[in-house]
């Protein structure tokens, strides 16, 4: 996107896991925050941003205890660039062993991602 001054500025993040329970069973108003994993944010003046997260769990007491969200890894990154007179945005996301909530579970996810804007949009 331009700033109207000629400058291209990147935007652009890969965001592994993020959870936010309020309700679990019967009981309500809860205020389980799980925190955000893997965040890889790009700059808007492009370049590399790269997060990994070793196996993660986030256990609760309440209403009983069990695990709400447990990762083996994850693996994220963002990277903006200018190539060929253009400009290029492209994000992976690798998520190994998901399993939320004791009902879900992924062995493996994969996102990957290139963005090219067309050359109006960059004017």
């Amino acid at each position: 996107m331009s700033n109207g001054s000629g400058r291209f500025m990147f935007a652009g993040h890969a965001i592994g896991a993020a959870a936010q329970f309020h309700r679990l069973d019967d009981t309500h108003n809860l205020n389980h925050v799980i925190p955000t994993l893997g965040a890889s944010v790009l700059p808007v003046t492009g370049g590399r941003s790269e997060s990994h997260v070793d196996p993660y769990r986030f256990n609760v007491d309440a209403p009983r205890k069990r695990c709400l969200l447990a990762v083996d890894r994850i693996d994220t990154w963002a990277e903006g660039r200018e190539r060929n007179g253009g400009f290029e945005t492209e994000l992976s996301i690798e998520i190994a062993g998901l399993r939320v909530v004791e009902k879900l579970h992924i062995d493996m996810v994969r996102l990957h991602m290139h963005s090219t804007p067309p050359p109006a949009a960059i004017r």
